[in-house]
């Protein structure tokens, strides 16, 4: 190698002059703005220094330690890394086709080279690469970026550039060993492209990596703590410019600096509060000499600090003093509580953050559901933003063209999970608001006004498909009659020569008595068991004869039962909210679900431990009053009660309501019963809303267990 007349390499005092230039532009650049802040703010004070912030930028050692040691801080580091990791994302080739592609395949295959031996483990969401990443993603945001270094099989020097090469999936071809993340502290970058005509100016050649950091104490066997010198062919570059824009590629803004004097703040507080504590704990004691002996008392200081020493501090609990008295000041303690959520709040001003996901809880436990829509959106972005094209795609990329992956014939895609994907308890809550907004629109008849296909498509969101589907599917449920209907209520008998049509009892009307007293279970009263004075025929409904409980009916007397013409208005609904009902009806019994096998053997093993007298009479389990009490509101809004404020039995036609409470039901309707559509013995139950109808007291026990559907019907 050639050198200059000073034993200097050719080219060494333009790159000294350089590297002089840019650090002179760097401090002239600092020096403008310190002016400028010094001319704009008040001359006479800086607050910086007196609060005891850093005047200016510190350096990237500054930051590791500050998120090694502070919860706070490394919250703020891993804050939006931890959530957008909450999901995998697949890299892929193609959609079409059931078989994986060479390079998809060769992408899943990563694995196994990475884990060093042989891995059964499947699965994305357990992808040691996408672990190795999200590390990275991490550290970056410590200081101003930070590296993945690619351990290759090319048995070069970290030194050396790694060379391009075919892929080639034999036992020769290269391979990808190991993945190892640094942050800035561990991996300064020691040399840049200088070239202005280079693709790669201002970018780095050489890092200096320090692969065991030395502040750790690390005694262990493993890699020496001395630095290597590291081609960048060898790491992929990650510089988290997408919370904080910056003019560089390369040096990010740490993720910490636009929120470092909360930190500091909340640190100042996290420091006072427990040492505040410690020295508020006791009561601090002071000795005062009396007044009347004035300034002649001697103090034997010595003995005194002795005898405060052994009490605060030893066992000794007495003293014995002579000339004074013992006084204690009680501890004042504050509550540093305002403070720090005072500075936590201006953090997640900052990071976009709702404050319950920064402190960690469930965002459906502590935040809206706003908030939780525009945080996962938040998340989202930054997946598709930032991680996608500059991280996912540059890695991917390099071991590409290293030759650990093959070139995909048409490019390949890096596809995140779905933002709307919500939680089974979401997915719930939205399926009953749907059922309420059904039922309002279904009771309040607005079809002619807002047909249902618009309203599927453009209120619910479905599919022109989706929402062709469903109104064929209702139509042919519409057309099924019902698979049974209990005989209508006979019509009334006329009054008896003699009585009058005053209230029964009275001196106009003596031969009627007052109707029987409401007794479902048929313990007291003269009421017949299980009779409701408010659910139908018999059951003292005023202008109904009674009756017994007639023969089951089954779907022939659906022709009869729609032709009724029921007398009184507040008892019973017209045929039209009637006709309505039974509709309702019949398409909810068509689109039950049928109850698997394992279903059936449990329900009907429950059934003979009942009929055994070891659990509850017909196998039923107890349910809690508060789910009952949802499932009946739920009916009455899927069946029109929330427009009317009663819905109508779809078999007898009696106006009904899901409670008791006057408030609610000021009317008085009597409160209907669950009917299953899939009985006990057909592996139905009551848990399951999609399995239940609402019904009179009378239609419900005139029915019993009588089968609807015929499935699961075998032995029973």
């Amino acid at each position: 190698m050639t050198t200059s007349d000073n034993g200097k390499p050719p080219g060494y005092h333009e790159a000294v002059q350089a590297v002089l230039n840019r650090l002179t532009g760097t401090f002239n650049a600092a020096s403008l703005r310190s002016d400028f802040l010094k001319r704009m703010l008040d001359p006479r004070r800086n607050v910086y220094e007196e609060a005891g912030y850093p005047t200016s930028n510190p350096v990237a050692e500054f930051y590791q330690d500050l998120w090694e040691r502070e919860a706070v801080a490394a919250r703020v580091v891993e804050l939006y890394a931890k959530e957008s990791w909450k999901l995998r994302p697949t890299v892929y080739e193609s959609e079409d086709g059931d078989e994986a592609t060479e390079f998809e395949a060769a992408f899943d295959a990563l694995e196994n080279g990475l884990r060093g031996e042989k891995s059964w483990v499947k699965g994305n969401e357990n992808s040691l690469l996408w672990s190795h990443v999200q590390q990275a993603d991490v550290l970056s945001g410590i200081g101003h970026y930070g590296v993945l270094l690619l351990g290759l099989n090319d048995g070069k020097p970290l030194d050396k550039p790694a060379e391009r090469r075919a892929y080639s999936p034999g036992k020769g071809g290269p391979k990808l060993r190991y993945l190892q993340a640094f942050p800035e502290a561990l991996a300064p970058i020691s040399s840049t492209d200088d070239d202005r005509t280079s693709p790669r100016y201002g970018k780095p050649l050489t890092y200096t990596l320090t692969f065991n950091d030395p502040r750790d104490g690390q005694t262990a066997a493993g890699p020496t703590t001395a630095t290597q010198q590291v081609h960048w062919t060898r790491v992929v570059h990650l510089a988290d410019v997408h919370h904080t824009a910056a003019s560089s590629n390369v040096y990010a803004v740490p993720r910490m600096r636009p929120v470092l004097n909360h930190l500091l703040g909340l640190q100042k507080i996290d420091c006072a509060d427990p040492e505040g504590y410690w020295k508020s704990a006791f009561q601090l004691l002071f000795y005062e000499t009396h007044p009347q002996l004035g300034g002649d008392v001697q103090v034997n200081k010595q003995e005194m600090r002795d005898l405060f020493e052994q009490l605060m501090n030893g066992l000794q609990r007495y003293g014995m003093f002579m000339g004074g008295t013992l006084k204690s000041i009680a501890p004042a303690v504050a509550d540093p509580t305002p403070h720090s959520n005072n500075l936590v709040e201006k953090i997640c001003v900052k990071l976009g953050c709702p404050v319950p996901v920064f402190k960690g809880y469930e965002i459906g436990e502590q935040a809206s559901e706003n908030n939780s829509t525009d945080w996962a959106e938040r998340v989202h972005e930054r997946r598709t933003g930032y991680l996608s094209p500059r991280a996912i795609a540059p890695l991917t990329d390099r071991l590409i063209w290293l030759g650990v992956l093959p070139e995909p014939a048409d490019g390949y895609r890096v596809d995140w999970p779905a933002v709307n994907e919500m939680r089974p308890t979401e997915k719930a809550a939205v399926a009953y608001q749907t059922m309420q907004t059904l039922a309002l629109y279904v009771s309040g008849n607005v079809a002619s006004v807002f047909p249902e296909h618009e309203m599927l498509t453009q209120i619910l969101g479905k599919t022109d498909e989706e929402a062709t589907a469903i109104l064929d599917a209702a139509t042919d449920r519409a057309d099924d009659p019902p698979a049974f209907v209990p005989e209508p209520p006979p019509e009334p008998e006329p009054p008896q020569p003699g009585q009058g049509k005053g209230p029964p009892g009275s001196p106009t009307n003596p031969g009627q008595q007052p109707p029987p007293t409401e007794n479902r279970k048929g313990n007291g009263g003269n009421n017949p068991k299980g009779c409701n004075q408010h659910t139908g025929p018999g059951c003292g409904v005023p202008g109904v004869a009674a009756k017994k409980a007639g023969p089951k009916t089954t779907a022939a007397a659906y022709a009869g039962a729609s032709k009724l013409t029921l007398k009184r208005e507040n008892v019973y609904a017209d045929e039209t909210e009637t006709s309505q009902s039974r509709k309702l009806m019949q398409r909810k019994v068509k689109a039950a679900p049928v109850p698997s096998a394992d279903e059936v053997a449990k329900a009907r093993a429950e059934l003979k431990l009942a009929a055994e007298g070891k659990i509850r009479a017909g196998g039923v389990a107890q349910q809690n009053a508060a789910t009952v009490r949802r499932q009946r509101l739920a009916l009455f809004l899927e069946f029109g009660g929330g427009d009317r404020g009663y819905v109508v039995c779809p078999h007898t036609g009696i106006k009904m309501h899901h409670t008791d409470d006057p408030a609610e039901n000021p009317n008085g309707y009597p409160k209907f019963e669950r009917g299953k559509i899939f009985t006990k013995c057909q592996g139905g139950g009551y848990k399951d809303i999609r399995n239940l109808i609402p019904e009179s007291f009378e239609a419900n026990r005139s029915r019993n267990d009588e089968r609807v559907r015929k499935e699961n019907s075998d032995g029973c």
